[in-house]
């Protein structure tokens, strides 16, 4: 099983982005931007997830409009490096990103 499975982070990128996540189950997450660029766009989107080495995971999925996003989150030492890819008007790009990874506590 994995470990983030269940829980709720507050991920934290060096950009300002800010996205609450909730992995709902090990093919399910919901997540939610509370602060940068992509405030307030939330969504529920399937996922695939492979333990790395003992607590570090790569996760990746594609949105329905077409972002990608790929993450690698080490719960041990509480960080995040994503990857995403988007359209834009300039066309398809891509941004690295690293930030910490907070668990939030089950309401």
């Amino acid at each position: 099983m994995l470990q983030f499975v269940g829980k709720r982070y507050i991920l934290r990128y060096s950009s300002g982005m800010e996205i609450a996540a909730h992995y709902r189950s090990e093919r399910e997450l919901t997540w939610e931007a509370l602060a940068g660029p992509a405030k307030g766009s939330s969504g529920s989107e399937q996922f695939d997830a492979c333990e790395l080495k003992p607590g570090v995971f790569f996760v990746n999925w594609i949105e329905q409009g077409g972002t990608t996003v790929r993450q690698v989150l080490d719960l041990g030492s509480a960080t995040v490096h994503s990857y995403v890819t988007l359209e834009t008007q300039a066309g398809r790009r891509g941004q690295l990103s690293e930030g910490t990874l907070e668990e939030v506590p089950q309401r």
